[in-house]
């Protein structure tokens, strides 16, 4: 007879198969570069740690709550215009700094930009 733990165990994803489950549909990269981020009136500068076409992760940073919609701009290492779209922040790390952020409406050439870069070895 299982004990009532293993039942809960079984009764579900486990935290590496939830882990493996990506919902992302955009390739990650390492990068290390900032965005200006604003907030109704409050305007903040965010060191980003990852991103993709679909959004960043920005690092020690106090998160806002989920939903909270920011205005972005970035400038991407390759000398190329400034970026400007909206995000949404879609995570926190509990009670770890730092968020996740999805971005709306990023134009197709912006993420065309971004997607080449993740295939760019020095970045």
């Amino acid at each position: 007879m299982r004990s009532p733990r293993d039942r809960r165990r079984s009764s579900g994803p486990t935290k590496r198969e939830r882990r493996s489950n990506e919902r992302r549909s955009e390739e990650r990269f390492e990068v290390d570069l900032w965005v200006e981020a604003e907030e109704g009136e409050a305007l903040y500068f965010q060191r980003v740690g990852n991103l993709s076409a679909g959004g960043c992760s920005f690092l020690q940073t106090v998160p806002h709550p989920l939903g909270t919609k920011v205005q972005l701009r970035f400038q991407l290492p390759d000398g190329g215009a400034e970026i400007a779209c909206e995000g949404e922040i879609v995570s926190a790390r509990g009670d770890e700094l730092g968020m996740g952020v999805r971005f709306l409406a990023l134009s197709d050439a912006d993420k065309a930009r971004i997607r080449t870069m993740s295939k760019t070895p020095s970045v």
